[in-house]
C-alpha cells in the first residue's frame, strides 16, 4: 500500500473506524493513495448487479441501524401482460407505492428494494420491509398504480412472504439468480439495481484515527477477512477506490480491540521509523568525521 497524502487542500487527512451492528468499516478522508495507477472513476452505465453493489446491499441488510425494527416481510411486485420497457417509468410506480406505504405506516417504515427481470423481459421488484402489510391492501395499491381495472393482475400481481430470516431469504433468492440481473435487449434506462426507503445503514459509533492508525487497522481487518475466506482478497483495479477503506463483516464485537491494536501498531511503527532515522544520522555523522 502506498503512502497517504493530503487529498484536498485545507482538509486534514484522517481515518475513521465506523462500527455498525455487525460490521466494521475503515475509511480514509482527506487523503488519497499515491500510486502510479491511481485514477478517479465515476459511476458508469448500470448493466447488472456488480460485486461491489452486492456487498453494499449485504452490508445494509445486516446493519440497518439502531432503533430500526427487525425485517418482517418480503413483497414481490410484478407487472401484467403489458409492461413498461423504461426503467424510469417502473421507478415512478415504485415511488408511488412507497408514498402510499409511508402515509399508511408513518416514519417507522424502512425497506430495501431490489429489481430484476423475468424471462418475458418485464421488470419486477422484491421489497424487504420492517412492517407487516396485508396482502389484499398491497395488491389493491399496486394494481391501482400500474394496471387499474385489471382484475387478473390484482389477484396475481403481488405476494407477501414472512420467512423466518427475511435477510437470508432475500439474499439467497436474489443474488443466486444472476441471469435476471441483466437488463434485456431493448429495455431503456434500467437504473440502479437496489435502493432503500428511509435512513438505513447508519453507524452505531465512529472512532477518529490518524491515517497511520487507520492503515494498521485496515491490514488487521484484511488479514481477518482473508483467513475467513481461506484465500487472499482480490486487489481492485481502481487503486484509489481500494485505498478508501475496507469492510470487516461480522467484526463489530472486536471494534474496541481494533482501535487499541491500531494505535499500538502505529506507535510501534513510528518508533521504528525514528530509530532508523537516528541510525542513519549517526552513520552520516561518522562518515563526515572520517573525512
Amino acid at each position: 500500500m502506498g503512502r497517504l497524502s493530503e487529498g484536498e487542500k485545507g482538509v486534514k487527512p484522517r481515518a475513521l473506524l465506523e462500527v455498525y451492528q455487525r460490521n466494521v468499516v475503515v475509511r480514509f478522508e482527506g487523503c488519497v493513495e499515491v500510486t502510479p495507477m491511481s485514477s478517479g472513476s465515476g459511476r458508469g452505465t448500470v448493466d447488472g448487479l456488480s460485486a461491489k453493489s452486492a456487498r453494499r446491499l449485504s452490508h445494509v441488510l445486516w446493519n440497518p441501524g439502531e432503533g430500526v425494527e427487525p425485517w418482517r416481510s418480503v413483497w414481490c411486485l410484478t407487472y401484467p401482460r403489458k409492461f413498461p420497457t423504461d426503467g424510469r417509468e417502473c421507478m415512478r410506480h415504485l415511488k408511488a407505492l412507497e408514498m402510499r406505504a409511508r402515509r399508511w405506516f408513518g416514519d417507522e417504515l424502512r425497506a430495501v428494494w431490489v429489481k430484476e427481470w423475468q424471462k418475458r423481459g418485464a421488470m419486477h421488484f422484491h421489497v424487504l420491509t420492517n412492517v407487516v402489510m396485508p396482502h389484499e391492501l398491497l395488491a389493491r395499491w399496486w394494481n391501482e398504480i400500474v394496471a387499474p381495472g385489471d382484475e387478473d393482475h390484482r389477484r396475481a400481481g403481488t405476494s407477501v412472504k414472512a420467512p423466518r430470516d427475511c435477510r437470508a431469504y432475500l439474499l439467497k433468492c436474489y443474488l443466486e439468480k444472476g441471469a435476471q440481473k441483466v437488463p434485456p435487449e431493448g429495455f431503456e434506462r434500467p437504473g440502479r439495481m437496489w435502493g432503500t426507503w428511509g435512513k438505513l445503514g447508519e453507524a452505531v459509533e465512529v472512532h477518529e484515527l490518524t491515517p497511520g492508525e487507520g492503515k494498521q487497522i485496515k491490514r488487521v481487518v484484511r488479514k481477518a477477512v482473508e483467513r475467513r475466506r481461506r484465500r487472499p482478497l482480490p486487489h481492485s483495479r481502481d487503486r484509489a477506490a481500494e485505498a478508501r477503506g475496507i469492510t470487516g463483516f461480522g467484526m463489530a464485537p472486536e471494534a474496541q480491540r481494533l482501535v487499541k491494536l491500531g494505535r499500538r501498531l502505529d506507535k510501534e511503527r513510528r518508533a521504528r521509523g525514528a530509530a532508523e532515522e537516528a541510525m542513519r544520522m549517526r552513520r552520516r555523522a561518522a562518515k563526515r568525521a572520517e573525512r
